[in-house]
């Protein structure tokens, strides 16, 4: 049922990449802000039943913070149990953890998670936000993820081929353009939880 649901957001996520990638705005989401710290969710499971599943994350955070903390100070936001027993010990800066996860993820769930990291980096509070999550290939292949995900990097590679669509925006094309890119967010925090 997961690799069944893992698989089927990826069309949808396509389809949202190519459209984010072909918005051109001032947009806050794309042009980013000059906060110099870095937001890190760590994406673990609840359970230790999964080999290197977490220690593969988990390496790959400790990585990753130390890299960032070179230029700022690092903030985590966490979910599953994993990640907040790992971190927790630490002396990171824990924005917000999430446990008890359902075996299904939500999509509210992974909203809240979207909502976390919109408010910090809207607020200035961090520069930019960064998922640390495993890729589903296949029942028995995951890939350790890094992306970034604010400021949306204007490097996106649309999977559109050929004549690029003409857009009209009603009401606004700021308003219509963030409403775009926050759906895209939530899409990419809810695939991250698959």
């Amino acid at each position: 049922r997961a690799e069944a649901r893992a698989l089927a957001s990826r069309p949808f996520i396509y389809a949202m990449t190519d459209i984010v990638c072909l918005l051109e705005s001032d947009s806050p989401y794309l042009v980013g802000n000059e906060a110099k710290e870095s937001l890190l969710v760590i994406f673990t499971s609840d359970r230790g039943l999964c080999g290197s599943f977490n220690e593969t994350i988990i390496r790959q955070a400790e990585s990753l913070i130390e890299e960032k903390s070179k230029n700022g100070k690092v903030k985590l936001i966490l979910v599953g149990t994993k990640a907040v027993i790992h971190f927790g010990r630490k002396e990171h800066e824990i924005v917000s953890m999430y446990t008890h996860l359902p075996t299904d993820p939500t999509a509210s769930l992974s909203n809240l998670v979207m909502n976390d990291c919109k408010k910090l980096f809207l607020g200035k509070k961090v520069g930019e936000a960064i998922l640390i999550y495993h890729n589903f290939k296949s029942k028995i292949k995951h890939d350790v993820k890094v992306k970034k995900m604010l400021p949306l990097p204007r490097s996106i590679k649309c999977e559109t081929k050929g004549i690029q669509p003409i857009f009209i925006f009603e009401p606004e094309k700021s308003r219509v353009v963030d409403m775009a890119i926050e759906m895209f967010l939530e899409s990419t925090v809810f695939h991250s939880f698959l």
